[in-house]
């Protein structure tokens, strides 16, 4: 988002601007230590962003998995396909891992899928064990609140502040 008040002078709003109502979710998945990352999956509310068409970019070579909904949020559809594939990759590399969430009502069990769920084949899960938070403890408990995410935002600002200058 753009600033809506100026150094020069203090707490005066800026004219002749609106704010920018844009909204994205980010989805993050990485290992305790940073090295097993796997890709971010973007969530707006558009098929084909105006960025993208401007650009003539196509979102399928991009280093990101993007996705659309009106609301811009992760749905159980969503959620069920990223435990699909994040399965998939696991029984790839041979290996078991435990994915630790928020026990938000978009995340829930492959075994108790909403009852007007139409989206994809639910996912059977036998190299992801998934560990739900308590209630109301994400924001001590779950690491990715404790610093990555922001630390992610930073650099994502730090490239848009640069790309600004240039």
């Amino acid at each position: 988002m753009w600033p809506d008040t100026t150094i020069a002078q203090k707490g005066k709003v800026v004219s002749g601007s609106k704010k920018n109502k844009t909204w994205v979710t980010v989805f993050v998945t990485v290992n305790a230590d940073g090295s097993g990352k796997h890709r971010l999956m973007l969530i707006n509310k558009s098929k084909y962003p105006i960025a993208f068409r401007k650009a003539i970019i196509n979102a399928d070579n991009l280093p990101i998995i993007h996705r659309y909904n009106r609301k811009a949020s992760i749905l159980s559809e969503l959620w069920y396909e990223y435990l699909l594939n994040l399965n998939d990759s696991m029984r790839a590399r041979g290996r078991q891992i435990a994915v630790i969430t928020d026990n938000a009502p978009t995340h829930p069990l492959p075994e108790s899928s909403p009852i007007d769920y139409q989206g994809p084949p639910l996912p059977l899960l036998n190299h992801i064990k998934l560990i739900y938070l308590p209630p109301n403890s994400t924001a001590w408990l779950q690491p990715l609140d404790n610093g990555i995410i922001r630390f992610l935002k930073a650099g994502y600002w730090r490239r848009f502040i640069q790309h600004m200058v240039d």
